[in-house]
């Protein structure tokens, strides 16, 4: 029995052993964990990838052959673009002069009418001012001339009645 665990213990020692235990462990591991499926699926997704990247490279080479293209053709495209705007400033600009023309006139207008309806008023004030001055110097000279002239009140009075009397006016 010694001879079998020593030839048991040199069977484990021996990489032979060792090699055949880790060459089981393995299968038994691929079968278990369905190693062999997965590496598949592993694989085909790389292919996917590869595939997608090819194609994503040609949609990506399309693109850059369409943007040489138009950067090409962009010169021409601002010109185009130059000539519509300074035709388009050139319309507005002579629309604005029209426009500052006709609010000049409607300005000026406006101000004469302003100027005029204020000169009126002005007038209007200065005469309403002399009319008051002048009453009041009339009514100031009137009561002078009464104080001086006693009589010239009782005429005053009997002017003022045979006035009525020709307008007809009964008391």
């Amino acid at each position: 029995m010694e001879n079998l665990i020593e030839i048991w213990s040199k069977i484990c020692e021996s990489n032979l052993f060792n090699f055949i235990v880790m060459i089981l462990l393995l299968a038994w591991m691929v079968k278990k964990f369905d190693l062999g499926n997965k590496i598949e699926a592993g694989r085909k997704k790389i292919e996917q990838n590869i595939s997608d990247s090819e194609q994503e490279k040609d949609s990506s080479l399309q693109k850059l052959y369409e943007a040489q293209e138009a950067v090409t053709k962009i010169d021409e495209e601002m010109f185009k673009i130059f000539k519509a705007a300074e035709d388009n400033a050139k319309v507005i600009g002579e629309k604005l002069i029209q426009e500052g023309y006709s609010q000049t006139g409607v300005i000026k207008e406006n101000s004469k009418k302003a100027i005029d309806a204020n000169i009126k008023s002005v007038k209007n004030e200065i005469m309403k001012e002399t009319a008051e001055q002048a009453l009041s110097l009339a009514e100031e000279k009137i009561k002078n001339a009464l104080e001086n002239d006693p009589a010239l009140h009782h005429k005053y009075i009997y002017e003022s009645i045979d006035a009525i009397d020709r307008i007809g006016v009964d008391l």
